[in-house]
C-alpha cells in the first residue's frame, strides 16, 4: 500500500495536470498548511477571476479531501505581474480618492 506522503504527492501532481490542461501558463508551488496539517497547492495564474481554477478542480479536490482523507487544498493566486496590473487599474479608477498615491509605481 502506498504511504500517505506518496498519495499526497500523486494527488498534487494530478491536480497540477488538470490545471495545466486548461491553463498551460500556470505555475505551481507546494507549501505546508501552516495553520493546519497538510499542504497547499499554490497556483499562480493570470486570470481576472482565480475562482475558475477552483471550479475546474473542485469535484476532484473534494474527493481527495473527503474520500481519500488527504490534507491538501488548492490556493489560486495572481502572478506578481497580474497583481501590479490590477493595482495600477485600481489607482487609475480611483485617482481622485487616492491622489496621495500619485507618483508611486508598482514593480512588475
Amino acid at each position: 500500500k502506498k504511504t500517505k506522503k506518496v498519495r499526497i504527492q500523486a494527488a498534487l501532481e494530478e491536480l497540477k495536470s488538470m490545471i495545466r490542461k486548461k491553463y498551460p501558463t500556470a505555475t505551481f508551488s507546494v507549501v505546508p498548511g501552516g495553520d493546519r496539517p497538510g499542504y497547499y497547492l499554490e497556483v499562480f495564474i493570470d486570470l481576472d477571476d482565480n475562482e475558475k481554477v477552483l471550479d475546474l478542480v473542485m469535484d476532484r479536490l473534494l474527493e481527495l479531501q473527503i474520500e481519500e482523507k488527504l490534507p491538501i487544498d488548492v490556493l489560486p493566486l495572481h502572478t506578481p505581474e497580474k497583481n501590479a496590473q490590477m493595482w495600477e487599474q485600481y489607482f487609475r479608477e480611483h485617482s481622485d480618492s487616492t491622489s496621495r498615491f500619485r507618483g508611486i509605481h508598482f514593480a512588475s
